[in-house]
């Protein structure tokens, strides 16, 4: 593996330490519209559970917990820095709708909406 291969993993492959932080900062600037666009897509109906498999730094998971429909809302990532990043993101709607259970995050393997709500 090259250098080059070796930083572009840290940032967006599995990001981690300094590099995924910055590689969650361009992820999250670059991915918004698409995300958005997705978000609206998938026509949610009020009963609906979502969840985001690999949810990088967490604006899909934002937008969708800002949408009235969707009752529940999680995601898993394998990326610890990743999921730090969305817990600071959505900080707002994890204070407001942790108690109802809406909003949670994890990591891969260990993940359990109950155990992992925000």
């Amino acid at each position: 593996m090259s250098i080059t291969e070796a930083i572009l993993l840290r940032m967006f492959g599995r990001p981690q330490w300094v590099l995924g932080r910055l590689g969650g900062i361009i992820m999250a600037r670059t991915n918004k519209a698409c995300g958005a666009w997705v978000a609206q897509l998938l026509e949610i109906a009020p009963r609906d559970t979502v969840l985001e498999v690999g949810f990088g730094p967490g604006v899909v998971i934002e937008r969708l917990s800002k949408l009235a429909a969707a009752p529940r809302v999680a995601g898993v990532d394998a990326s610890q820095e990743m999921v730090e990043q969305a817990r600071a993101r959505n900080r707002a709607a994890i204070r407001t709708q942790d108690r109802s259970g809406r909003l949670a995050a994890g990591l891969g393997g260990e993940f359990t909406f109950r155990q992992q709500c925000l």
